[in-house]
């Protein structure tokens, strides 16, 4: 039978074919268009009207609806979805007259459905966890508050807790302390020395100890939550299972006063830790998974038969060996190119609160040979007026100016912002950005500085007591664990490190840590690791080609089933990916499919 089951019951519909159309998920820019039937037009029957959930009730207060079902072509059944209705039309002094519309979504459109006007603030995120106070020694083995914000630090989990140099928090207005003591520049300044107080007594930690959330647990639990299950090789990718996104709100787990020029901690017996309030507001689960796709390189293959969605690098989809199906191809063929050429950039929507100057492009710099740490410049004053070079630890440009008379190195650009194309022509764009780095100084001991590379910004923050709201947007960063520091002497001490997350791969020491770097672009040893490099250089370079080819595929309907996205289409020797595949159901046995040329 041709139609739409719902409930174990076919509508009754006088339509005797539907058109469907499946748009590829990988061969677009900004949106992810989708798989649907054309409209469908539903005539009243009492059946219908049952199985509609009395849609066109005049007393009934009507949006958009989804209902599921499973659509039909013939005796074949073809996909589970969503018949999704969006109106109707009647005359009122005829119930019977009423028409009511709508299309059958599947593959990402039911997805879409699902999470239609969901927010990351609407998972759960494992609800709240609540911890009591018990020491401020995070090594006494007690289970507390303390204790578990070392042991997330040290060994992350779905979320974890790393030093950010931020010195644009805010200050506290809550006393009549000095202003040295109001000013906050510091975020989960944690000391993981064994021989150290851990700055349990530090008013950077009682006012911003923020925690950051694993990237891949809130993919993973925004497929959960809406009935999906998440697969493929993305998930088992190192670098990508240890992205964290930063949240910029303090846990309430204490209060604190300076007014007698001394901090004094007022510790909360009972703390919550409740993941959802550190996700990003206002950002829809739709838009996380579209910037996900243009930052990282990932498809989403969706399959409503299974309810399962498959993770993919698109560097992967373009690079793999394909299927010659020049036997199934009529001999006509359309062309179409909408463009002499495209030069596409990849762009970060900047938080225009964070005042850190972002860049990648810089050739046209003068420059002298790049270095690996602040302490291997040479001294600017053999160094011309206004040259840069650029620092590999810290992926930073410095420049040389001269301060009352004085050639002094001064840090001016951070290698984090936009992947930018020679003439430009568009742009994919997400909102997904990243940290700085700098060299600070994460403690004094025994007479020596211990330094480390922090993650910095200058981004505004604030915390339960106060009860300021600061909108801010995902920043991600990636999560190395606990990093040992490097001592002014260059040397190191093995009790002595600290939490340490980055934009790159590069470790206190200078050694590569793996992986790929969570820029665009990154140069270290001679190895090109950055996003651009690793995961969407192919990809880019493919979507760029205009050369677009309408086929008609005569094909036997197990093998239009069978036609994948993610497959590489052979035409007389040339490569092509699927841009859009449309179709009637009965099936005819043609289907009309749009290539887009792979090769320039």
């Amino acid at each position: 039978m041709i139609g739409i089951e719902i409930n174990g019951e076919f509508l009754d519909l006088p339509t005797t074919f539907f058109e469907v159309v499946r748009n590829s998920p990988y061969i677009t820019n900004e949106e992810l268009l989708g798989e649907y039937s054309l409209p469908v037009s539903i005539p009243y029957t009492d059946k219908n009207y049952r199985l509609l959930n009395y849609y066109g009730n005049h007393y009934k207060a009507h949006k958009k609806e989804s209902i599921e079902g499973a659509l039909h072509g013939g005796p074949n059944f073809m996909h589970n979805g969503k018949l999704v209705i969006d109106g109707f039309d009647k005359n009122m002094n005829v119930p019977g007259s009423q028409l009511t519309t709508g299309i059958f979504t599947f593959g990402i459109s039911s997805f879409w459905q699902d999470v239609k006007g969901k927010k990351l603030t609407d998972l759960t995120l494992g609800g709240t966890r609540n911890f009591t106070w018990t020491t401020n020694n995070p090594y006494d083995g007690s289970p507390g508050f303390w204790q578990h914000v070392h042991a997330v630090a040290s060994a992350p989990i779905e979320y974890t807790f790393v030093p950010i140099y931020n010195d644009g928090y805010g200050d506290y207005p809550g006393d009549l302390s000095s202003a040295s003591f109001k000013h906050i520049d510091w975020m989960n300044k944690l000391d993981m020395n064994a021989h150290s107080v851990l700055y349990f007594a530090d008013i950077q930690n009682a006012v911003s100890l923020c925690p950051a959330i694993n990237i891949k647990y809130l993919l993973l639990q925004a497929m959960q939550q809406y009935g999906w299950k998440i697969e493929g090789e993305v998930l088992d990718d190192p670098t990508f299972s240890k992205l964290y996104s930063q949240s910029f709100r303090g846990i309430y787990w204490c209060n604190y006063s300076t007014a007698t020029g001394f901090v004094n901690i007022f510790v909360k017996s009972s703390i919550d830790i409740n993941l959802a309030e550190h996700v990003p507001d206002d950002y829809t689960i739709a838009d996380f998974i579209i910037d996900l796709k243009n930052r990282y390189g990932i498809c989403f293959k969706f399959d409503t038969n299974t309810k399962k969605c498959t993770a993919l690098w698109l560097k992967n989809v373009v690079e793999n060996s394909g299927v010659d199906f020049t036997a199934y191809v009529g001999a006509q063929v359309n062309v179409k190119t909408d463009a002499a050429v495209r030069n596409i950039s990849l762009r970060n929507v900047q938080d225009s609160s964070d005042s850190y100057i972002a860049v990648t492009e810089n050739a046209s710099f003068p420059q002298e040979a790049p270095v690996r740490a602040l302490r291997n410049r040479p001294a600017p004053a053999g160094i011309d007026e206004g040259n840069f070079i650029y620092v590999f630890e810290e992926n930073t440009w410095y420049q040389r100016v001269t301060t009352g008379g004085t050639a002094v190195w001064r840090r001016v650009l951070d290698n984090i912002g936009d992947y930018v194309a020679a003439d430009e022509t568009e742009s994919i764009t997400t909102k997904i950005n990243t940290f700085a780095i700098s060299e600070q100084v994460v403690r004094g001991w025994s007479g020596h500085n211990y330094y480390g590379y922090m993650m910095a910004c200058n981004q505004p923050g604030n915390w339960k007591q106060n009860e300021i709201i600061t909108p801010f947007t995902m920043r991600s960063f990636i999560c190395h664990g606990p990093q040992l520091d490097r001592r002014d002497d260059n040397t190191t001490v093995e009790s002595a490190y600290y939490p340490y997350g980055s934009c790159h791969t590069s470790d206190n020491n200078g050694n590569d840590l793996g992986g790929w770097s969570n820029i665009y672009k990154y140069n270290f040893g001679g190895i090109n690791n950055g996003i651009y490099e690793a995961q969407l250089k192919n990809w880019v370079q493919i979507f760029a080609n205009t050369d677009v080819r309408t086929y008609t595929f005569l094909l036997p309907l197990y093998m239009l089933q069978q036609l994948k996205f993610e497959q590489v289409i052979i035409i007389k020797s040339v490569r092509f990916l699927i841009k859009t595949i449309k179709y009637t159901l009965p099936y005819n046995g043609t289907a009309i499919v749009t290539l887009h040329k792979m090769d320039a």
